[in-house]
């Protein structure tokens, strides 16, 4: 980073009112933009483990544990000044790739060919640095669809027309969908996507100074561009639907005479794309949609993602809740029990906040069939802690698909899914649903969490062996 550049960080941390605002468009000016074709990037393993996924066929795959080759994550101390980040890159013979301004910190590029193992021990070891991490690669939380369910059995298992009855939403309310983007176009959506009125489409200046140039309708955190529409290719494109159905799910129009309902029919969905349309997307991706959420005025952050414990989540994490944002996320598919042990958790649930096993920051959502059983996929919490919070219908959920009929995969208006990934909006929509019914819990996501933990059924008599 060059002495200029200093001098404008110095000055924004001495001017932090403009901090935020100048520090994203800097860090617009030393990214490498990728545009067009699907981003592919070098990658090398960082673990035995693999997750379950599935592709649009519904057919299991186990995901090795990958991270971006030559990348990490960087947390900086808090006493670190602007002045000490460009020696920092210098004596590590790396360069700094992205700043993550909300959240405190920095993607750094490593020469090629590195040891990505010592250099992130290296930079651990640094007195600068807070903490160290791989870029790894985070999946879509799904696993094979099961067809034999009602089409969207989920809403009357959780009551919900009752709840329309006190309210079917409200468009002051925004949920961000951090995921594969969304079919913007779909009839079930139409209409209900955030738009940003600050922003001018298509003449090629950031209006609104937030650092992201023609970002009036979200954002592609994965080719950083503002088209977070997903783009089949042809090949797998096994993320593609994943995004609009789980925004359909949440937040899809009901009571208007066509398709199907979401769980809120009236809540502003905020599209963040972090997702391609084959494979993982990576943490730094979903850190910066995060706090793009944040920065520009979601009231619920959706995240139906995961893969292994990452503590570069934390961040941006805490930033949102503790600015009055609520964070719903799904479990996971592994099957697994949370404990107090680090090496069972999983991002994002387990990133509960400054001290997860007593904080809770993160409404965690696992996933329930029919019959309120836990699926079998799904993970559960064992925990002092409070990771999983609740379940919900997470089998066989019927919504909303990415149409385009020039792609066989892709001649339906709506399909069917599996998995906490489709768990998690129907949690985010009830938090939506609440600050439509009591706006004062607007800014106090503490309070909407403890009413949906309190309001639901035991389901414990259901699941012998899972009680709590």
């Amino acid at each position: 980073m060059n002495e200029g550049i200093l001098l404008v960080v110095d000055y924004l941390a001495r001017h932090k009112a403009f901090a935020t605002l100048v520090v994203c468009l800097l860090a617009l000016a030393i990214t490498e933009h990728s545009y067009g074709a699907e981003r592919k990037l070098a990658t090398v393993p960082v673990a035995a483990r693999a997750y379950r996924t599935a592709d649009a066929r519904g057919m299991v795959r186990l995901r090795p544990a990958q991270a971006v080759a030559d990348r990490l994550i960087v947390k900086l101390r808090p006493h670190v000044g602007p002045r000490q980040i460009g020696p920092l890159a210098t004596a590590t013979d790396s360069r700094i790739e992205k700043v993550l301004p909300l959240s405190g910190m920095l993607v750094i590029q490593l020469p090629p060919g590195s040891d990505l193992r010592q250099a992130t021990n290296d930079f651990r070891n640094r007195p600068e640095v807070e903490f160290a991490v791989p870029d790894t690669f985070v999946y879509p939380a799904l696993v094979p669809d099961d067809p034999e369910y009602d089409r969207q059995w989920h809403l009357p298992k959780i009551d919900a027309p009752r709840a329309w009855d006190a309210t079917t939403g409200s468009p002051s309310v925004t949920i961000a969908i951090v995921d594969s983007g969304c079919d913007m176009d779909h009839p079930d959506l139409l209409g209900r996507t955030w738009i940003n009125s600050d922003e001018i489409p298509g003449n090629l200046i950031d209006d609104d100074g937030n650092g992201y140039v023609d970002d009036f309708q979200g954002w592609d955190f994965w080719n950083d561009d503002n088209d977070p529409t997903p783009e089949p290719t042809g090949g797998l494109d096994e993320n593609v639907s994943h995004g609009t159905l789980v925004a359909g799910i949440a937040a899809a129009a009901g009571n208007e005479g066509w398709g199907t309902a979401g769980v809120d029919w009236q809540a502003n969905i905020m599209v963040l794309q972090v997702f391609p349309s084959s494979g993982g997307g990576t943490v730094s991706a979903v850190v910066e949609a995060i706090d793009y959420a944040t920065a520009n005025g979601a009231d619920i952050i959706n995240l139906s993602l995961g893969g292994g414990f990452s503590a570069a989540f934390s961040p941006p994490i805490i930033t949102a809740y503790e600015a009055g944002r609520i964070v719903v996320s799904a479990a996971g598919n592994s099957s697994s029990e949370f404990t107090n042990d680090e090496s069972t958790w999983e991002s994002p649930p387990c990133n509960d906040g400054r001290n997860p096993l007593t904080d809770n920051y993160v409404l965690g959502v696992t996933g329930t069939n029919r019959y309120d059983r836990k699926a079998n996929y799904a993970n559960w919490d064992a925990s002092s802690g409070n990771f999983v919070d609740v379940a919900a219908p997470g089998q066989s959920i019927y919504g909303p698909a990415f149409y385009d009929p020039a792609f066989p995969k892709f001649d339906e208006y709506w399909g069917t899914n599996t998995g906490t990934s489709f768990a998690c909006p129907i949690v985010s929509a009830i938090a939506s649903l609440l600050l439509a019914q009591n706006p004062g819990l607007r800014g106090n996501p503490a309070a909407v969490y403890e009413i949906i933990r309190g309001t639901t059924d035991d389901i414990d008599a259901q699941n012998p062996g899972y009680a709590g």
